[in-house]
């Protein structure tokens, strides 16, 4: 069996082999360009010494073995973990209460 792409359902339909062949439009492609300011290499020397510096400092912080690693960022690291912490004990609290609910009979339908 063969199928053709439909371009007034927009999905492929059955047809025959000799149909499904054929071409039905060919667009030619848009051109885009990419707009990209372009600088000097020697412009950029000092920026590219200090991610450097950053990368080795990221480097030594998380090769040592002192914290787990998705605390080792620092206090926002720590709060952005316990937050969601919080907040997942908070949905499993509501589910499992929706549940109950469910099960003992006490939720409400809604007429709609």
């Amino acid at each position: 069996m063969f199928y053709k792409y439909s371009s007034f359902g927009g999905r492929l339909t059955p047809s025959e082999a000799n149909s499904a062949f054929q071409a039905q439009s060919l667009r030619s492609l848009k051109v885009t360009s990419v707009d990209t300011a372009a600088e000097m290499a020697s412009s950029s020397g000092a920026s590219i010494a200090q991610e450097v510096n950053k990368l080795s400092r990221f480097q030594r912080l998380f090769q040592t073995g002192e914290a787990p690693i998705h605390l080792r960022g620092g206090a926002k690291d720590i709060m952005t973990y316990r937050g969601a912490m919080v907040l997942s004990v908070v949905g499993i609290g509501v589910s499992l209460f929706t549940i109950f609910q469910m099960a003992t009979g006490q939720m409400k339908k809604k007429s709609g």
